[in-house]
């Protein structure tokens, strides 16, 4: 049984995820979503930290990549990656729900995104980056691909869930991968990173 660590605060974890994401190569726009979506989850009583570390790593290791593709299939569309290689969730995810608001008014509001390398963790991005009122179906099918639509009916806001506010436990061994994949962001301490304003330094200019 794997060991706990915590509970952390739902800020230290976006503050750790957020910095992690960065750390290995996700724009901070996309990394501010993946740290949204763990406080999601973490908000539900879930660890999130397995499933973020599955989908650094995956990036870390350029077992997955980066570049989307949108294929027209006339009554729906395909969000997928080029190759048989594996599309990030971290990127894809995030840009399923752009489109679907893009395309909400024009009728197109079914979209399948294929080839993700951890479709769990896609339902769970999309939903956490529910804006308002609109009413989400996010689901996993059998082959591993996830099936988004928009409904124009108004439901409830799940965007913030409040029912666990407390902190979190996660894995601990999740925890130091996350925090390894957080030093690469970090800026080496020098003499020059200091007097430019890293750190408090000697020469203190904020």
């Amino acid at each position: 049984m794997s060991s706990k660590r915590g509970p952390l605060s739902l800020s230290e974890i976006s503050f750790y995820v957020t910095r992690a994401a960065v750390g290995v190569g996700v724009p901070w726009g996309l990394a501010e979503d993946l740290a949204r979506t763990a406080v999601y989850i973490a908000r539900g009583g879930v660890d999130p930290s397995p499933l973020i570390v599955d989908a650094l790593s995956r990036l870390d290791s350029q077992t997955s990549q980066s570049q989307l593709v949108f294929e027209d299939h006339g009554d729906s569309t395909e969000l997928t990656t080029e190759g048989s290689g594996m599309l990030s969730v971290i990127f894809a995810a995030p840009a399923a729900r752009d489109w679907m608001i893009e395309q909400h008014n024009s009728g197109k509001c079914d979209l399948s995104v294929t080839q993700l390398d951890v479709p769990d963790l896609a339902v769970s991005i999309v939903r956490a980056l529910t804006p308002g009122t609109r009413r989400w179906s996010v689901g996993k099918s059998a082959d591993d691909s996830i099936k988004v639509s928009l409904s124009k009916e108004q439901g409830a806001d799940v965007s913030n869930i409040t029912g666990h506010s407390g902190g979190a436990l996660v894995d601990s061994s999740a925890w130091c991968i996350i925090q390894t994949y957080f030093a690469k962001c970090l800026v080496a301490s020098t003499t020059e990173s200091r007097l430019g304003g890293a750190g408090a330094g000697v020469n203190d200019n904020d």
